[in-house]
């Protein structure tokens, strides 16, 4: 038997209708916070796992965004993502670094993109992922699994009509 509890909230604040000209410079932030606990339970060896914190539910995620349109010919923003630590186990065993289960750590991550929008059919774009490189672990199960580097690309919207 396990409980999330728990909320989300978003907000989003543009300039245009402040200023009304052909700038908009925003920002967004959206929060998220799950408070889980197995309220009753054994593993698999037959430990008691009650009042542990479910397997692989990130208690806080967030992302804070900034960024700059202008009209709606291009636009550009940067994120920074935070998704927090979680355990791979319901034991809730700490970290260690030859073993499957545990904690994940938490990290913050950098992305942006870019779109130039050339008619109301055609828009390039180009988009970072990781821009700083940070190395960081996304499972633990079968052994440690990075998540994405730096990532970079390119390319295009066509819609047709």
């Amino acid at each position: 038997e396990v409980t999330y509890n728990g909320f989300e909230i978003y907000s989003r604040l543009d300039s245009a209708p402040f200023t009304g000209g052909p700038w908009n410079f925003f920002g967004e932030a959206v929060y998220t916070y799950v408070d889980s606990e197995i309220e009753k339970g054994i593993d698999d060896d037959l430990n008691d796992v009650s009042g542990n914190r479910v397997p692989e539910a990130i208690k806080h995620f967030a992302n804070l965004t900034l960024g700059v349109e202008y009209k709606k010919l291009w636009d550009a923003s940067v994120t920074w993502t935070h998704r927090g630590a979680y355990y791979t186990d319901a034991l809730n065993t700490g970290f260690s670094v030859d073993a499957e289960d545990g904690e994940v750590d938490s990290v913050w991550l950098l992305s942006a993109r870019a779109n130039l929008h050339l008619t109301d059919q055609l828009t390039l774009w180009a988009a970072g992922q990781n821009l700083t490189d940070e190395f960081y672990v996304v499972d633990r199960n079968d052994g440690a699994k990075p998540g994405v580097g730096r990532t970079l690309w390119a390319g295009f919207t066509l819609k047709f009509d």
